[in-house]
């Protein structure tokens, strides 16, 4: 009898941690796991093409383009254009047919685009990169900005010039060719809601993030240049871009940085302040919003290469005489 009692005991024990142990591993594996907040998410987004990929496809209209759509021989407009500048500058010349907005209220301006596309504009596309991301994280997936704002309209409301220079030194700024940092896998993020569907937790960031404005998201190249080794620096080029301008001393290049491919383990979840910055700030800004839905915390450089080093650019560079149209401008 004591000896079947303690086989009986050694089978539970045995059969106790099988069963903990295939509980555990499931926890681990499963994306959808009710308690990896972040792996639901991700699977949600990456299912209904919301990855990074997707969300940045023909997200950009140039002037031109905006034009064009809106002056062609069926004499409709088949852009809604919502405009994010301030009311007495939206009232001193702006796009015929557009609506004044403001980042606050974008979703319920875009709720009265009667199925046209939408194109958000501002003075220099950098808010409207903001309120572009939070649109297409709402269900419209077709949102665009115009390229440059409203400076790339009409040149007498050029924004840009005043904010273009070169500022960076051989202490900050790591001459071309360049060699970014070496990544370093740092693994998911950790996203907490007390939401339980994909649908729902992105729902609720995207509205902490809409709600916080675009103001927490900005930073200047003044700062990061003084002080980039505070920051996780991330250059949004291609390699061979990096390597024909250089980068900020200390960077670290992840171009595609998707969902899908993992290539977003690189970046640090440990509250480290990750600090993007592209060619003009635009898609910079639109990464750093994207990337505060998921748990980052991110900023973006104001003006990108354009503020840091304008002169030695060949491509996306700010002038006046050659970006800024003269497309006609109505006032109320």
């Amino acid at each position: 009898m004591k000896n079947y009692f303690r086989l009986s005991m050694i089978a539970f024990a045995l059969a106790s941690m099988l069963f903990v142990s295939c509980g555990k591993d499931d926890e681990d594996d499963d994306d959808t796991n009710v308690d990896n907040k972040f792996g639901t998410l991700k699977t949600y987004m990456v299912d209904n093409s919301l990855d990074v990929s997707n969300m940045m496809n023909a997200w950009v209209k140039t002037a031109e383009a905006v034009y064009n759509a809106n002056t062609d021989a069926d004499a409709t407009n088949d852009l809604y254009v919502i405009d994010l500048r301030s009311a007495a500058d939206f009232g001193a010349g702006h796009i015929e047919n557009s609506v004044n907005s403001t980042v606050a209220d974008i979703l319920t301006t875009a709720a009265n685009a009667g199925g046209k596309d939408i194109v958000v504009v501002c003075y220099t596309g950098q808010t409207a990169s903001f309120a572009n991301a939070i649109l297409r994280l709402n269900g419209y997936p077709t949102a665009a900005i115009m390229k440059w704002g409203m400076s790339g309209w009409n040149a007498t409301k050029d924004s840009w010039t005043a904010n273009i220079g070169d500022v960076t030194t051989a202490d900050n700024w790591v001459a071309a060719p360049g060699s970014p940092a070496a990544n370093i896998a740092y693994g998911d993020p950790t996203v907490t809601s007390e939401k339980t569907t994909g649908a729902e937790i992105l729902a609720e960031k995207v509205a902490a993030v809409h709600a916080a404005g675009y103001d927490p998201l900005k930073t200047t190249k003044t700062e990061v240049l003084g002080n980039y080794a505070n920051y996780f620096v991330l250059n949004y080029w291609t390699d061979a871009i990096m390597v024909k301008y250089g980068h900020i001393k200390g960077a670290y290049r992840i171009n595609p940085l998707t969902l899908a491919g993992d290539e977003y383990k690189n970046l640090p979840n440990d509250g480290k302040t990750i600090t993007v910055y592209c060619w003009t700030g635009q898609t910079s800004s639109y990464l750093a919003t994207y990337l505060k839905v998921l748990g980052y915390n991110t900023k973006t450089i104001m003006f990108g290469a354009n503020g840091m080093i304008h002169s030695q650019l060949q491509e996306n560079k700010w002038d006046v005489a050659t970006q800024a149209k003269s497309y006609p401008l109505v006032s109320k």
